[in-house]
């Protein structure tokens, strides 16, 4: 028997093994495509002490459906990868995140999809991502999120839908987003977003009664600078109308403002709906 197989020279997938943990004769220092490595492992509980994650070009899938996994990097330092996608979907046991960095990847569709044991999640750097589309949908537990830094991501549709027990968001850069559709869907519990950061799409927080003062005042904020705090002049700055749908328990608040006229002037539809 040899003393360590080198997994990328082997080609080794692990995918649907029943594992529990893998061997340490089994070497992933070497390995960048790590996509479906570990798909559905449903026994697996540790991840390789030879895996750089750091090194993965390809992270797709590559702990989806690990449900029984108890420990991961705590900062999650993508520097490699470009693609994400499911990377960690329906993963159970694992309840903390203190950071996810990726600087270089495009996609992070439903990267942390379904993952009913997170419950925090520190700020998420990925400047070059531009679909992140359902990224924490149905994270059922999570309470709180960091910085959301996705300075060119294009879709966000449904990036915290589910997410029935989310009170806080440190903040979020809309910069660039074109599609904010259910965003915050059935996000009931949802209190403040620290900052918002340039939205000029449509987006509804008819789910949202509980949204706080300060978190109103930022969607009633107008900004006419790229990556300013607030929502997009959208009239000054040439860009398409949008609607801003607010829960009815905001109406009041938002109204006495004066924000509903400001934001009407600049092209912005305001409604209130209860879901």
């Amino acid at each position: 028997m040899p003393t360590t197989i080198d997994v990328a020279a082997a080609g080794i997938k692990f995918a649907h093994s029943k594992f529990q943990n893998i061997s340490t004769i089994f070497n992933f220092s070497n390995v960048v495509d790590c996509s479906y490595m570990f798909n559905e492992c449903y026994s697996l509980q540790q991840v390789p002490a030879s895996l750089d994650f750091s090194k993965i070009g390809n992270g797709s899938f590559m702990l989806a459906g690990c449900i029984r996994l108890q420990q991961i990097p705590n900062d999650l330092n993508f520097e490699s990868a470009t693609l994400l996608d499911s990377a960690l979907f329906y993963i159970n046991n694992i309840s903390e995140i203190s950071s996810i960095n990726a600087p270089n990847a495009t996609s992070a569709e439903a990267m942390i999809n379904n993952c009913s044991g997170i419950i925090s999640i520190g700020d998420i750097l990925m400047p070059n991502v531009t679909n992140a589309s359902r990224f924490l949908a149905l994270s059922s537990k999570l309470k709180s999120v960091g910085n959301v830094q996705l300075p060119t991501a294009l879709d966000v549709s449904s990036f915290f839908n589910g997410c029935a027990n989310l009170i806080t968001i440190g903040s979020f850069d809309f910069s660039s987003v074109k599609n904010a559709s259910t965003i915050f869907y059935q996000c009931q519990a949802l209190k403040t977003i620290g900052n918002i950061i340039f939205l000029n799409t449509s987006i509804s927080f008819s789910y949202c009664p509980n949204l706080d003062d300060a978190t109103l005042d930022l969607l009633g904020t107008i900004t006419s600078e790229q990556g300013g705090i607030g929502l997009a002049a959208l009239k000054t700055l040439n860009l398409p109308s949008a609607t801003l749908t607010l829960n009815m328990a905001s109406q009041n608040y938002f109204e006495d403002n004066g924000y509903v006229a400001a934001l009407t002037d600049e092209n912005w539809v305001v409604s209130f709906s209860n879901n």
